[in-house]
């Protein structure tokens, strides 16, 4: 459960800490500006997290699940993927990370890396309300700079080692000195652009 999504809560039970002291409540954060950035960067910070989730989890499950005309073949592959990669972790998301750092693409450091990213993830989700009120509690923009580092990671790597490794139109190349990038990187990039452009805005006001 350590590593699951929390499950949903309801909006009184997610607010009732906040309730419980009265003086942990920044009023200014409720005020339009402060409460229209934070929302604003909230939605960011889960849609940056849905497309490094996809990144790590989908690609394998793709590549090992790809439907195949033949039956046989495709049931075999099945097998593969849950002996190769969803026995290394009961949770798919860790699995799936510990397939890429077998694969030497991603280390230990990374992998809690995104265990932490996922906990904020699951505080943006469930308890914001607590972000949006609380003094001492703020969406951390860091987790979704660290987000754009291992998604190029991930994403550099499956380029690469997969999908261009079995190109024929790059046999005979160099594939290490490729400067390569995917369609969800480009768009963290632009997420992350508006995130802190949306701090810089706001701090500037």
């Amino acid at each position: 459960m350590a590593w699951e999504e929390a499950p949903a809560i309801g909006f009184y039970n997610s607010i009732a800490p906040i309730n419980a002291n009265m003086s942990n409540i920044a009023f200014e954060k409720l005020t339009s500006p402060f409460l229209k950035n934070n929302l604003t960067i909230a939605s960011l910070y889960l849609t940056g997290y849905e497309l490094l989730k996809n990144s790590i989890v989908e690609q394998i499950e793709n590549f090992f699940i790809e439907p195949y005309s033949d039956k046989k073949d495709q049931l075999k592959l099945i097998k593969e993927y849950q002996n190769e990669v969803l026995s290394l972790h009961e949770n798919k998301l860790i699995a799936s990370c510990l397939w890429f750092k077998k694969m030497k693409a991603i280390t230990d450091k990374d992998i809690e890396d995104i265990k932490k990213i996922r906990e904020h993830r699951n505080v943006i989700a469930h308890e914001l309300p607590k972000l949006l009120i609380n003094k001492d509690d703020n969406i951390n923009l860091e987790y979704l700079v660290k987000m754009r580092k291992l998604l190029k990671t991930v994403d550099t790597w499956w380029i690469k080692e997969v999908e261009l490794s079995i190109n024929p139109d790059f046999k005979g190349k160099n594939i290490e000195k490729l400067s390569v990038s995917s369609g969800p990187m480009m768009v963290l990039d632009y997420i992350i652009s508006i995130a802190l452009s949306e701090q810089e805005i706001f701090k500037s006001n």
